[in-house]
Parts: structure tokens; sequence; C-alpha cells
């Protein structure tokens, strides 16, 4: 899994995984939300609310968070079955990143 900083001051963007057309957006970092929603749809669940800072949204809570994990790991392993593994705006066609990764921990 890739994890994608902004280069200016290294705020977290987005995970991606090499070989999946699938993105995982930290919408926090966005100031416009609804331009977000538009380009990359809607929000659909929260992962690790337990460790949350700050109050989670109602709409957030409605999905439970194993719910909504498996089924990403359903579209996963569909797209990935099919041959459906691009656009992806973070990997070349053969799954190599389009930045230079710079690896923090092994």
């Amino acid at each position: 899994m890739y994890r994608w900083f902004t280069a200016c001051c290294h705020t977290p963007l987005a995970n991606s995984i090499p070989g999946f057309p699938f993105v995982g957006v930290f919408d926090h970092v966005f100031n416009d939300k609804q331009a977000l929603s538009n380009t990359a749809g809607p929000v659909l669940g929260a992962v690790h609310t337990r460790r949350a800072v700050g109050p989670i949204p109602e709409s957030m809570k409605e999905r439970h968070e194993l719910t909504l994990i498996a089924g990403t790991l359903k579209k996963l392993l569909r797209w990935k079955l099919h041959g459906l593994t691009h656009p992806n705006p973070f990997h070349k066609k053969g799954g190599q990143a389009l930045a230079l990764p710079e690896i923090l921990s092994q």
C-alpha cells in the first residue's frame, strides 16, 4: 500500500494499492467537500473511528466498519479478477508508482 502526501508540508492525501483502481481519500484535507464529492464520488464511510480525535458525523456511523471493509475487499477482488485494474491516478499500468516512493519503514 502507498500513502500519498503533499510535497509542501507532507499532509497525507490518499492511500492506494498498486494493481487496483482504488484510492482511499482523506477528505478532511479538502476545504470544498462538494467539489471533492462531485469529482471523486460520495464518501461511503469511515474506518478506525475509535481512534478519531474529534466527533464522528452521524452519516459516517450508518455503515458498520466491517461491512464497509468487506464490501471494499469484494469490489477489489472482482476488479482484479476481471482485469479492471485501471485507470489508477497514482500508478502506471504495470503497477509502478508515478512518483518515486519514499520507504518510511519495513
